[in-house]
């Protein structure tokens, strides 16, 4: 009888062991959805702290662009801050007209000082005889910079807009245009004050570095116009940045040979004439 009860009660036993083992399951299951609960909230902390402080920046960025006229500030400070949905929005927005405004209006910021000061430099250094060149060189120099302006907006977007169709593009030359201006004057007012502190001593180089770095964001924001605009993958994205300047830089090289060959070639006939007589 003893033996015959030892043998029911080990069932028992089994199905005690077999009901422990299917909570266990359970309770792990619970304990990984509550972890994972635990670090989406994280996340979202995170994430939301994240746009606080790029909120943050962008107000610090809109009160500066503020001081001066003329400027859509909350829109090009968004260019700066937040590239993506900003690139997006100027898409279906711009136009060639805006694009350049948003270019000429912190170059000319940029120029007007300076042929101020070289204008007053040359009525000093002449004792005031030099006073009317000095005018027209002001005068002059803000009637072109709007010019130049115009003309290399359009000369960088056609290198731009030509090699990006080359690799696939399917953008078009307006709107490229357009945002290819707001994106140079966000950048320039963004260097302005860069520019400035670069003249002090000392420290002017860190400035220099500063300065440098916002022109490597200005050719990160003209990426990212070409994945919006055209659609080009990430390598081609860059090759249509990369591939004009190497273009630019060709033919600056071929001119300046071709010009000093032709000098070069001048003399020696200059020479040889002179040594006939």
């Amino acid at each position: 009888m003893a033996r015959i009860q030892s043998r029911r009660e080990k069932p028992k036993a089994i199905k005690i062991v077999s009901k422990k083992g299917k909570h266990e399951p359970k309770a792990i299951e619970a304990q990984k959805e509550e972890k994972a609960e635990h670090m989406h909230k994280e996340a979202e902390t995170h994430h939301r702290h994240g746009k606080d402080d790029l909120g943050q920046l962008k107000d610090i960025i809109v009160k500066y662009f503020s001081i001066l006229p003329f400027v859509r500030k909350q829109e090009l400070a968004n260019l700066i801050v937040n590239p993506d949905e900003a690139i997006s929005q100027e898409i279906h927005t711009t136009s060639i007209a805006r694009g350049y405004k948003d270019y000429v209006v912190p170059a000319l910021f940029i120029a007007m000082p300076l042929l101020i000061l070289y204008s007053l430099f040359v009525t000093v250094i002449s004792l005031g005889s030099g006073l009317p060149v000095a005018g027209i060189i002001c005068v002059g120099g803000i009637v072109a910079v709007p010019v130049l302006i115009f003309i290399s907006q359009l000369f960088m977007t056609l290198a731009l807009f030509i090699f990006s169709r080359l690799l696939g593009g399917k953008g078009s030359f307006v709107k490229m245009m357009g945002v290819f201006g707001s994106i140079s004057g966000a950048t320039i007012l963004l260097s302005l004050p860069i520019m400035v502190l670069s003249f002090i001593p000392c420290i002017g180089y860190l400035f220099q570095f500063i300065g440098m770095i916002v022109s490597i964001y200005q050719l990160y924001l003209i990426y990212r116009l070409n994945v919006h605009l055209h659609g080009l993958s990430t390598k081609n994205a860059i090759l249509a940045i990369v591939l004009p300047f190497i273009a630019i830089t060709l033919l600056i090289a071929g001119l300046f040979l071709v010009l000093f060959g032709s000098v070069f070639a001048s003399i020696l006939a200059a020479s040889a004439a002179s040594s006939r007589i």
